[in-house]
């Protein structure tokens, strides 16, 4: 799904609308979806993006804010990132994912540079952000962008 498909498409899937911010390189496109304290976010970054999902984000504690412009996020669609996450301790976390210590914001990193297997030429650039609050993991986000 990353760099693949256009977060238009998942937003209109799933009942919500993208929307667009910015201009050239310091533009982004997004859709958010609500449930409660929790949002799940699509993020595309400017141009390198082209409106194609670069980013997907869940946060379990703070609320969209209006301005978000966030859909209701259907009760029957459930999101698994494949990575571990929210609602575990920090501890874990850092060891398995080799991510920073929490900066003054309790944010967490780790970042990879890769070898694109379809493109010799291009390399893949991802970052794990998480989140922790009291030494809990409540939001977390991949990123994925490919280039030279």
């Amino acid at each position: 799904m990353l760099e693949q498909t256009p977060i238009a498409e998942i937003a209109a899937a799933l009942g919500g609308a993208s929307h667009d911010w910015g201009e050239a390189g310091e533009a982004a496109t997004w859709a958010c979806f609500s449930r409660g304290a929790e949002t799940l976010w699509l993020y595309s970054d400017g141009e390198m993006g082209d409106g194609k999902v670069t980013g997907i984000g869940l946060d379990a504690r703070d609320t969209a804010p209006a301005s978000a412009q966030c859909t209701d996020w259907p009760a029957a669609v459930a999101v698994e990132l494949g990575i571990m996450g929210i609602g575990l301790p920090m501890d874990v976390i850092i060891p398995n994912y080799g991510t920073s210590q929490p900066d003054d914001y309790g944010w967490m990193r780790s970042i990879n540079l890769a070898p694109d297997p379809a493109n010799a030429q291009s390399q893949i650039w991802q970052e794990l952000t998480f989140r922790q609050s009291d030494g809990i993991i409540d939001a977390v986000a991949v990123l994925q962008e490919s280039g030279n």
